[in-house]
């Protein structure tokens, strides 16, 4: 219950923040050698990040990124989750 708590408390608190804060938080976090994949806040930023793209500037980045040979999991995720093809 309280990590449930605490979660929906991030959110809100992200969900404040313009563009470029949130820009400005992931590249601080990623400079201290943090991924999505090990580091619970940046994964929630990564998370609002994308889900502020609109659906063509998601398909866009997840063809861009495939075609550098960049991973698209969570992208594709949140594409599927939004009922697009790519």
């Amino acid at each position: 219950m309280v990590a449930t708590q605490q979660r929906f408390e991030r959110r809100k608190v992200m969900s404040n923040l313009s563009d470029a804060e949130l820009r400005q938080r992931i590249k601080q976090l990623e400079a201290q050698g943090k991924t999505g994949v090990t580091d619970s806040e940046l994964d929630a930023l990564n998370r609002e990040q994308t889900g502020r793209l609109s659906d063509d500037d998601l398909v866009s980045l997840i063809k861009s990124r495939a075609s550098q040979g960049k991973p698209i999991g969570k992208l594709a995720a949140a594409a599927r989750a939004r009922n697009l093809s790519f």
